[in-house]
């Protein structure tokens, strides 16, 4: 499998965010304002108006994409990264441990998705470990947030430090991984 960055502009970006949208468009509240993106043509303005809508005008969101080794190269799933989070919390501990996240120059990682044909093969597992290695090689730490409880244990088993109590007015929690020694 290939770790792959892509552009916002990428034609395989646009692909990756119609897989995300489907999976997490009325999930993730972050996402609720890209919701008509989904069908844009031009790439240019679909690039545009995701930045603008996210309010990142000045930061690079690199979608990350795990791709088969083949010539197809074909798209088995992704993770998007973010200098710095879009998420929104309710709970105020959750928003005193992002900010302190974001000051302390944490990367952000979300929307991580499998296509179900891939699924219970183990994709999943290279997928974040490889996610976690770049960016923590070359940007130091990472936290991301997890909304499901079997998906909490798995990040824990990669190397996670929660900080979110369990019982949160988000029902979200803050995870996050140090940088490599």
């Amino acid at each position: 499998m290939i770790l792959s960055a892509q552009s916002l502009r990428s034609r395989a970006f646009v692909i990756q965010f119609f897989a995300l949208m489907a999976e997490f468009g009325h999930e993730i509240p972050w996402l609720q304002p890209l919701q008509g993106l989904q069908y844009a043509t031009n790439r240019e303005h679909f690039r545009d108006q995701l930045l603008q809508r996210l309010c990142r005008h000045d930061e690079e969101i690199v979608p990350l994409q795990l791709l088969t080794p083949d010539r197809s190269r074909t798209f088995v799933g992704s993770i998007l990264h973010f200098p710095r989070s879009p998420e929104v919390f309710q709970d105020p501990k959750n928003r005193q441990i992002a900010a302190a996240l974001n000051e302390q120059g944490y990367q952000y990682i979300s929307c991580l998705q499998i296509r179900d044909v891939h699924r219970q093969s183990g994709h999943g597992n290279v997928l974040m470990r490889r996610v976690l290695r770049s960016i923590r090689k070359e940007q130091g730490q990472v936290w991301g947030v997890v909304s499901q409880l079997p998906i909490l244990a798995w990040y824990k088993n990669l190397g996670a430090t929660v900080h979110s109590s369990f019982e949160n007015q988000d029902n979200l929690w803050i995870v996050s991984w140090p940088k490599d020694a």
